[in-house]
C-alpha cells in the first residue's frame, strides 16, 4: 500500500521530463523550468533556434535552445500572467514584514511548545527543528510559489539586517583576525536571536558553524507542498533565517574563531589552484576550452579539501561538481581578470595569459555578456580572496543541482557560507554599505546562472572528438 502511494506521488516536468514537485505558473514543472520561465517569459527578447524550431527538450538538452524550451513551456499551459508584477511583489514583501513585526511584538507564551507551527497570510509555514535535533539551528519551511533568486537578496537583507535587540548568550569564542584578503578588521561577536514564537533556544555563531561541519548533524526533513520543490531557493533560506536571526551589536565587529577557521579553510583549499599552469602563447578557442579540463581537475582537488564537502556522500559530491563546475570557473575568471590588459592571468602571468577577446570566436554575444559579468564585480571585490572564495563555496553548495540525494545537507552548508559572507562583509564595510554589497553579490550569482547556460552552449558547436573526455562527461556531450 505504501509503495503504491509513493509511486502515485511521482511527478515529472511537462517541459523537460525532470522530477517535478508541483504546479508552477499553471503547469506541472521542475524547479529549473520554473525559474527559466520566470526569467524569460516576460522579456521582449526574441530567442532564435539554430535548427528548425523543433529541438527535443529534456534534462540534458534543455539548456541549449532557449526558444524551443520557452515554446514548450507555453505549449503545456504555463502562463506569463501568473508571474507576479512589481506591485504584487511589493505587497507580498509588505505582508511578510507585517507578520515579522507581529511575531516580534507577540512573544511565545511560557506554556507553548517551541516546536509548534507558525503560519502567516503569505502561505509560509514553519516548524522549528528542536528536540530531536538540538544541534540544528534551521527550521523546516514551506514556501509559496514565488521564490525567485532575484528576491532572495531582498529577503536575506531583511532577515539578517540589524534593528532588533539580541536575546541570547554572547558567543564564547573571542575575536580573531580576518584571514589574508581582508582590508581591515573590526566587528564584535554575533548573538543569535531565537525566533518568536516558534524557534528554539538561542544559538551562538560558533554553535552554528561548528554544527554545520559535524558529521553527526541530523538535519530536519523538508515539508513539501504542491508549489515547493526539494531544492530550496535562497528565498526559502532567507525566510528561515528569521527563525535564527543574526543581530549585530555595534559597528566595530570582528569574526569569531569558528568563523575565521571556516574562511581560512577555503583559503587553504584554494592553494591547489595557485600552482602555475602553462599554455600556448596564442591559443585557439578549442585550446582554451580544453584547458578547462585542467581547471576542473583542480576544482575537484580544491573541493575535496573542504570538510563540509568531504562529509557528503559520493553521489552528492559528483552532482555538485558536475552541476557547478562551469559556474565555479566563471568565478575563477573574475578573480584572474586583468582589466588593464583585458586578459586572464594565471598564477604565473609569464606562463599563462589569455586575451578575453578569444571569446569573440564563439557564436552569439558570449564575449560581451562575459565581460559585463566580470565588470559587475568591483575591482576591490575581485582582488579580495575571501569574498570570491565565499561566493565559490555558496556556488559549490547549490541545492538546486540535479540528482542530489541529500538536498537538506547541501542547503545547510550553503546557508552557512551565506551567513559567513554577510559576517565577513560587516568587518570591512559599514552597516548600510555592507548590506548593499551583500545584495549586489547575490544578484551577481543569479546573473551567473544565465551566463552559465550561454557558456555551455559554446560546447554544442564543437566536435566531441576535439574535446577532452572529462569535459564530455561533465557536460553530457556524448
Amino acid at each position: 500500500m505504501a509503495g503504491g502511494a509513493e509511486k502515485a506521488e511521482l511527478k515529472f516536468c511537462g517541459v523537460c521530463g525532470d522530477k517535478a514537485f508541483g504546479y508552477n505558473f499553471g503547469a506541472l514543472t521542475c524547479e529549473s523550468c520554473k525559474a527559466f520561465f520566470r526569467r524569460n517569459a516576460i522579456k521582449n527578447k526574441e530567442f532564435r533556434c539554430l535548427f528548425k524550431d523543433d529541438c527535443e527538450v529534456n534534462t540534458r538538452t534543455r539548456r541549449f535552445c532557449q526558444r524551443c524550451r520557452l515554446q514548450k513551456c507555453f505549449s503545456i499551459g504555463m502562463k506569463k500572467e501568473c508571474i507576479l508584477s512589481e506591485a504584487e511583489k511589493q505587497e507580498k514583501r509588505a505582508k511578510i514584514e507585517e507578520n515579522r513585526l507581529k511575531r516580534a511584538l507577540n512573544p511565545r507564551p511560557p506554556g507553548q511548545r517551541p516546536d509548534s507551527y507558525c503560519s502567516n497570510s503569505n502561505g509560509i509555514t514553519a516548524k522549528a527543528a528542536v528536540g530531536s535535533t538540538p544541534n540544528t539551528p534551521l527550521s523546516s519551511v514551506t514556501e509559496d510559489e514565488d521564490s525567485s533568486p532575484a528576491k532572495v537578496a531582498r529577503y536575506a537583507e531583511e532577515a539578517v539586517s540589524p534593528g532588533s535587540e539580541a536575546s541570547g548568550q554572547d558567543a564564547s569564542a573571542g575575536p580573531s583576525k580576518v584571514p589574508a584578503g581582508s582590508r581591515h578588521s573590526g566587528c564584535p561577536l554575533v548573538k543569535l536571536e531565537s525566533a518568536r514564537p516558534c524557534a528554539s533556544d538561542s544559538w551562538s555563531s560558533d554553535d552554528l558553524l561548528e554544527s554545520s561541519s559535524s558529521d553527526s548533524v541530523q538535519l530536519p526533513s523538508r515539508r513539501r507542498s504542491g508549489e515547493q520543490c526539494g531544492s530550496q531557493l535562497a528565498h526559502d533560506r532567507a525566510i528561515r533565517s528569521q527563525f535564527c536571526r543574526a543581530t549585530y551589536p555595534g559597528p566595530q565587529e570582528v569574526l569569531t574563531e569558528a568563523e575565521t577557521n571556516r574562511i581560512q579553510e577555503l583559503a587553504t583549499a584554494n592553494e591547489v589552484l595557485k600552482v602555475p599552469l602553462a599554455c600556448d602563447p596564442e591559443p585557439s578557442l578549442v585550446d582554451v576550452i580544453n584547458m578547462t579540463d585542467h581547471a576542473i581537475r583542480r576544482l575537484i582537488k580544491m573541493s575535496k579539501r573542504i570538510t563540509a564537502f568531504k562529509s557528503l556522500c559520493q553521489e552528492d559530491q559528483v552532482a555538485l561538481l558536475k552541476g557547478g563546475s562551469t559556474e565555479l570557473m566563471l568565478l575563477r575568471s573574475v578573480m584572474s581578470y586583468d582589466a588593464e590588459r583585458d586578459c586572464w592571468k594565471g598564477p604565473d602571468p609569464r606562463l599563462m595569459s589569455i586575451k578575453l577577446d578569444i571569446l569573440k570566436e564563439a557564436r552569439g554575444n558570449v564575449y560581451e555578456e562575459h565581460k559585463r559579468f566580470i565588470n559587475a564585480f568591483r575591482p576591490e571585490w575581485r582582488i579580495d580572496e575571501n569574498i570570491m572564495l565565499l561566493l565559490s563555496a555558496i556556488t559549490l553548495f547549490t541545492p538546486e543541482r540535479p540528482n542530489l540525494v541529500h538536498r537538506d545537507v547541501v542547503t545547510f552548508e550553503q546557508d552557512t557560507y551565506l551567513y559567513l559572507l554577510r559576517r565577513y562583509l560587516d568587518t570591512i564595510y559599514t552597516g548600510c554599505e555592507s548590506r548593499s554589497v551583500f545584495l549586489q553579490l547575490i544578484r551577481n550569482l543569479e546573473d551567473m546562472r544565465t551566463l552559465n547556460e550561454n557558456q555551455v552552449s559554446i560546447l554544442v558547436d564543437l566536435n566531441p572528438r576535439e574535446v577532452e573526455p572529462l569535459l564530455i562527461e561533465i557536460f553530457d556531450l556524448k
